[in-house]
């Protein structure tokens, strides 16, 4: 891999300068950091947005043997260049082939790949501007902890999650 990264480098330059927006009224986000229902949503389940599905995808298929799989950080480089492609509405799973994140023919993930779109997933989540168990509901989630019966704060946790909007609801248990 490291003898052809000058090259990949220059592909992604060219495709880049080929297909970057030519004015700011071109630039159109495509979920990063859209509230989740405006996110595109996956092949599976409108609700989900597609990043969401196809990070997901990448770290089951190759990173279930991977340790501390969310503890480690992705390279901080690579996790914002793919970003930024994706914020300028790149499509995802293209995205992470050029940057061969992806098990492309000859090329499965190592660890650094998934810790990569371990990063992307965590980011995504950070970044949404209302949190996946929303703003509004976070002082009634904290309340639970202060209930003394297991059984009653299992109840309205589970309550207080069926209750979230349909895409954070969707998104959550698909996560």
């Amino acid at each position: 891999r490291p003898s052809d990264t000058k090259l990949n480098i220059i592909r992604r330059m060219r495709n880049y300068l080929r297909d970057r927006p030519k004015n700011s009224t071109e630039i159109t986000k495509t979920c990063y950091p859209l509230p989740l229902e405006k996110c595109i949503g996956s092949t599976f389940n409108f609700n989900v947005p597609n990043y969401v599905e196809t990070f997901v995808t990448i770290i089951e298929k190759y990173g279930l043997n991977t340790q501390y799989i969310y503890g480690v950080p992705g390279n901080k480089r690579i996790v914002t260049e793919i970003k930024s492609a994706l914020e300028l509405g790149s499509d995802v799973d293209e995205t992470m082939r050029s940057f061969r994140v992806m098990g492309t023919p000859g090329n499965t993930p190592g660890d650094e790949d998934i810790h990569i779109v371990a990063s992307l997933l965590k980011e995504f989540i950070r970044e949404l501007p209302d949190s996946l168990m929303t703003t509004s509901r976070y002082k009634a989630f904290m309340d639970c902890s202060l209930i003394q019966s297991k059984s009653l704060q299992l109840r309205t946790v589970k309550k207080l999650i069926l209750d979230l909007p349909e895409p954070h609801y969707e998104t959550l248990k698909y996560l």
